[in-house]
């Protein structure tokens, strides 16, 4: 008899992305989206140099190559532009966060036992067969994690406690199921969602079941409690990017030369003459 575990749905979507591309366009593009340096630190790896901010780090080589690395929230809701952007993708991470109705610290330990099981079981029918050896971490108190696959690996899962991992009360009772993918791998899965029928959250929670069950893990994931007491953090749009660089950065200098006495100059340097019948269209309104 199978034993199929279900669980509700909190989460699911795209959690990690690297791209690359031989020119500075991702770069550029990142830095188009976040030139505010109050926000930004340097950021330095393997060669490529640049920022990082919330959920993004972006750099540029010697060569005038981009990289950049998405994660969280932020890869969830901008992936699909960045990979647009980039002429290789080399990890892409999927991942679904389940809730639970009140705190369980085994569930890692559960799989780890089944999925043990289940390869004990195969081998005594089948012989020796390679299959990926779960390796489960012992919190001790601060949330377990089960790794099925080995990082160096072109696929690996995790199982792991989200609420202690996190610390943050939004994920209260709640799990992840985490897939990374590495380099063609990554460009399939991307491939997948992209061409999908579903929506990103159903084909995300598909994905992760259909490479549970490959391995002898049988998960339902429910999706009536989508969304529950999660975060919805919202990302300004280029515009609204644009427009607080004009209050943060143009009308504190603008302010500067107008005291200098150089507004005559700031005028004709921002050419406003030109749009000033419709910028005072806009203010009688």
């Amino acid at each position: 008899m199978i034993d199929v575990q279900s669980f509700d749905v909190a989460d699911a979507g795209v959690d990690w992305l690297s791209a690359s591309s031989p020119e500075r366009n991702l770069y550029d593009y990142a830095n188009s989206l976040h030139w505010r340096t109050e926000y930004r630190r340097h950021w330095a790896m393997l060669g490529y140099a640049g920022f990082e901010t919330e959920g993004v780090r972006a750099g540029i080589n010697a060569d005038g190559a981009s990289f950049v690395q998405l994660s969280g929230q932020y890869a969830r809701t901008n992936w699909r532009s960045y990979y647009q952007e980039a002429a290789n993708c080399s990890r892409l991470d999927i991942q679904v966060t389940v809730k639970t109705k009140q705190y369980r610290g085994d569930i890692a330990e559960r799989f780890g036992t089944r999925l043990h099981s289940y390869q004990t079981e195969v081998r005594a029918k089948r012989g020796p067969l390679k299959m990926p050896k779960p390796r489960l971490i012992n919190g001790y108190g601060e949330g377990d994690t089960l790794y099925i696959g080995s990082r160096s690996s072109a696929q690996m899962c995790r199982i792991y406690d989200k609420e202690k991992e996190s610390r943050k009360p939004e994920y209260l009772c709640c799990w992840r199921f985490e897939i990374e993918f590495h380099d063609e791998l990554a460009k399939m899965m991307a491939a997948t969602l992209i061409g999908s029928e579903h929506t990103e959250h159903l084909a995300v929670r598909l994905a992760v079941m259909a490479w549970l069950k490959n391995r002898g893990l049988y998960v339902t994931f429910h999706s009536g409690r989508e969304g529950i007491n999660l975060p919805n953090t919202y990302h300004k749009t280029e515009l609204e990017e644009k427009l607080m660089w004009l209050e943060k950065q143009v009308r504190p200098t603008l302010q500067k030369l107008l005291v200098a006495g150089y507004g005559l100059s700031a005028i004709n340097a921002l050419d406003l003459e030109t749009y000033l019948p419709e910028l005072q269209e806009y203010v009688s309104i």
